[in-house]
């Protein structure tokens, strides 16, 4: 799973591949700091997980999340792992369930039959 990370005040971005490792993470946040400097957290603009109708789904619904306040780079790990492992039907399945669930009820409803994990509840 792809992201594009922006900062505030920045009409650019970054493309970052999760899961990443901490080494990763530094790399891209001095890259960012080379584009753009800015004590703002980094969020995500856009999400690309090779399947374009979930990706827009997925965008929509993380658009403007911190990647990496409190524990939110290894929540972005383990919910990157989780789609990635995805099959081609549940991922059909994970897109409905984000088309006809609002953010905060997907997770309690649609998303929760396929068995991810609850800890990936945004908070």
């Amino acid at each position: 799973m792809n992201v594009y990370v922006k900062r505030e005040n920045w009409d650019g971005g970054v493309w970052f591949s999760l899961p990443a490792s901490e080494e990763d993470r530094e790399e891209l946040l001095q890259d960012l700091a080379r584009h753009h400097p800015s004590a703002m957290l980094p969020f995500a603009g856009e999400v690309d997980c090779g399947e374009e109708g979930l990706s827009h789904r997925l965008g929509r619904w993380l658009a403007g999340e911190t990647l990496f306040f409190r524990d939110h780079f290894v929540r972005w790990n383990r919910l990157a792992e989780t789609v990635d492992a995805l099959s081609k039907e549940e991922k059909v399945v994970l897109e409905a369930a984000l088309r006809l669930e609002t953010a905060r009820t997907a997770w309690t409803g649609g998303l929760h039959s396929l068995g991810l994990p609850e800890d990936l509840t945004p908070g």
